[in-house]
């Protein structure tokens, strides 16, 4: 499962370089690192830090995705989500985001992509449709050579 900004998360165990008070704690990620790392605001201050601004100061800390497991509670998603996001973001795009339909790095969700496909499925099913007796046309000719 992808982990991305605004999933909700849990430590696994002692995080980043043995972060004790970390373990078992659910956090939000606040932010990426350029090496696949993530920061991760802690509900709980961990006497950690702010993650370079992007979490509360004593919250924060660095983890890889090995280190932490995405936990799925939508609306958990939108109440955690920093205050800028929220503020940035259009109606339409919270909506998205509270069914976990995308993810706090706005890009599609395996649910949003699987409800896209559907949508995409029956709106064009003429097509489709056509599509597949022209496949159909196309093989009973080359079985007939």
């Amino acid at each position: 499962m992808e982990i991305g900004i605004g999933d909700r998360v849990k430590a696994m165990g002692y995080v980043g370089n043995g972060n004790s008070r970390s373990a078992g704690l659910y956090g939000t990620v606040v932010t990426k690192m350029e090496d696949g790392g993530f920061g991760v605001g802690f509900d709980k201050n961990i006497n950690g830090h702010d993650c370079g601004g992007h979490a509360k100061i004593g919250h924060g800390w660095w983890v890889y995705a090995c280190e932490i497991t995405k936990i799925s509670n939508k609306i958990t998603i939108m109440k955690k989500l920093s205050n800028f996001i929220k503020k940035t973001v259009d109606g339409d795009t919270q909506e998205l985001l509270k069914a976990g339909y995308i993810n706090g790095d706005l890009e599609p969700t395996d649910e949003g992509k699987n409800r896209l496909g559907e949508i995409l499925w029956f709106a064009n099913l003429p097509a489709i449709v056509a599509l597949a007796k022209e496949a159909n046309l196309e093989a009973e000719k080359e079985s007939n050579k």
